[in-house]
């Protein structure tokens, strides 16, 4: 997020991923995706939600068990006219209140995007998978369209800096533009 060296990067969100299980009363579903992020990896992915509402900056900065699912989680874990905002549900030992239900986004092609269950960050470093030297994910947005090409750019060229790269190592990182995926 240093503008003097990425000055087309609008928006920076690195998150954490893991594996594991959501229970409520009873029922348990085995997640695709259990994310940890922040209010700005959920603006980069276009993911507004249909009830409830999404991160904010405090649950991170206070580390809240909260999070946000989509609707295939609920299909799988809740009954029908269960109200899911405000339910409890456990996810690997923790409690989590869930604050937001996401719109329905459906397959991108590769993965059902409403199979998730995401929380602030720092509560799942916290909480699940400790401490990290590297993120899953690093969700970027770039200033404009415009710029897509110089943004792409200067990410690599960060990256592999941060990463101690020369310039004929090959490459520890990916950087590709997911607005196909999330468009779709």
């Amino acid at each position: 997020s240093d503008k003097t060296r990425a000055p087309n990067v609008d928006l920076v969100a690195p998150t954490v991923g893991a594996s594991g299980t959501v229970t409520w009363q009873g029922t348990t579903y085995a997640l695709q995706n259990f994310v940890g992020g922040s209010p700005e990896f959920g603006e980069i992915r276009n993911t507004p939600v249909e009830r409830g509402r999404f991160l904010t900056e405090e649950d991170v900065d206070s580390h809240a068990k909260v999070a946000v699912i989509g609707h295939t989680v609920v299909d799988k874990l809740f009954g029908p006219g269960v109200d899911r905002v405000g339910q409890q549900v456990e996810s690997n030992g923790v409690r989590f209140r869930i604050v937001g239900l996401q719109v329905k986004k459906g397959s991108n092609g590769f993965q059902d995007q409403d199979d998730f269950m995401f929380a602030p960050i720092t509560t799942v470093i916290d909480n699940i998978v400790g401490n990290v030297d590297s993120y899953n994910v690093i969700g970027v947005r770039a200033v404009n369209r415009d710029v897509l090409p110089q943004w792409m750019a200067e990410i690599t060229t960060v990256l592999r800096q941060t990463h101690s790269l020369k310039a004929d190592d090959p490459p520890d990182i990916i950087v590709f533009n997911a607005a196909p995926l999330l468009a779709a």
